[in-house]
Parts: C-alpha cells; sequence; structure tokens
C-alpha cells in the first residue's frame, strides 16, 4: 500500500484563514488585508472619540447604521446596499480624493472583519433554514410515496444544529448578544 503524499496538500491547500494578509504571504484571503488596492472605509479611518454623537461623526454613523441593520437580522447584502448608499451620500466628499467604496468591499468588511459579528451569526441562521428548506423537497420518493431514509436524517441533524445555534444566541454564546465595540 502506498503511502500519502503531504507535498500533494501543500500544492492543493490553502489555509482558511490567513493570519498575514496578502502584503505579507501570497495567499489570497477573505479579508479586506487580502486586497490591498481596495478602498475600505472602516479599514483606513476608525472613529473620532471627540466626534462621536455629532454629524461629524462619519465613521460613527456607519458603523452604528451596520449594527442597527445587524440587529434588526438583515442579510448582508442588504446591509451592504444601505452602506453603500449612506457613503456615497453623505462620508465620501468628505474623504481625501473621494474614494471609491465599492458593495463587494463592504460586504467583504462587514463580513469578515469581525468587527460586526452578529452579522456572520445571522447569516449561519439564514443559512441552516435555507438548507431545511432544500432538504425538506427531497424528504419523500415521489414514486413510491415513501421517506427517503438518507435524506430524513439530513434534515433531522440540520434541524437540531438550528435549534442548538440558535440556543446558543439566545444564551449569549454568539457575537448577537455581545454588543456594540468600542473603538
Amino acid at each position: 500500500m502506498e503511502e500519502p503524499d503531504d507535498s500533494a496538500c501543500a500544492a492543493a491547500c490553502v489555509p482558511a484563514y490567513v493570519t498575514g494578509g496578502a502584503s505579507i504571504t501570497e495567499t489570497k484571503g477573505m479579508h479586506c488585508s487580502a486586497f490591498p488596492k481596495e478602498f475600505c472605509f472602516f479599514c483606513t479611518y476608525e472613529r473620532n472619540a471627540s466626534a462621536t454623537g455629532t454629524e461629524s461623526d462619519l465613521y460613527g454613523s456607519l458603523s452604528d447604521m451596520v449594527a442597527h441593520l445587524a440587529d434588526m437580522s438583515r442579510e448582508p447584502s442588504a446591509i451592504a446596499i444601505h452602506v453603500f448608499d449612506a457613503y456615497e451620500t453623505t462620508v465620501r466628499h468628505h474623504i481625501e480624493g473621494s474614494p471609491s467604496w465599492t458593495k463587494k468591499s463592504i460586504l467583504r468588511h462587514i463580513m469578515y472583519s469581525g468587527q460586526f459579528s452578529q452579522i456572520v451569526d445571522t447569516s449561519v441562521g439564514h443559512m441552516l433554514n435555507a438548507l431545511i428548506a432544500r432538504q425538506n423537497d427531497a424528504l419523500v420518493d415521489a414514486a413510491t410515496n415513501t421517506v427517503i431514509e438518507e435524506n430524513r436524517k439530513a434534515f433531522c441533524d440540520t434541524v437540531s444544529t438550528l435549534l442548538k445555534w440558535k440556543a446558543a444566541q439566545k444564551n449569549g454564546l454568539c457575537g448577537k448578544s455581545q454588543g456594540k465595540k468600542k473603538f
């Protein structure tokens, strides 16, 4: 019997999370640092403590908008669209060079930066609900009208996972109950 070749994985595998970012490693990640040529307002700027609560708190306004929409369990793509529109109409003209902040860059930041962990939590719930709906469509054999046992088990496993996920959120084990981060 042949030994597995560890070098095969080294050539075909990449880390799930690249801690060094694209400027340090050659591996592309899914975080803002992996796209250094794309502008990200949240990565470039930070909250101005002296402007907090005033109309000149541009960062805080956008950050608070994301947190508010996340509290409402809005879909990440909808949040990105709202942030994009707000940036374009109220923030961009205040930034030197008026850089474009794309919806793709906004979505990347709110999903993967860790700044808005509730969005990921909500997305996991949406994903599990979508799986349950799709699995439901394949539970019964149309020709025999009998339950397909393998599909039923997968369905029950997904329902169980969703219930555990919801319990974890309710018990404060997910980002939803941790509140907003301070900058």
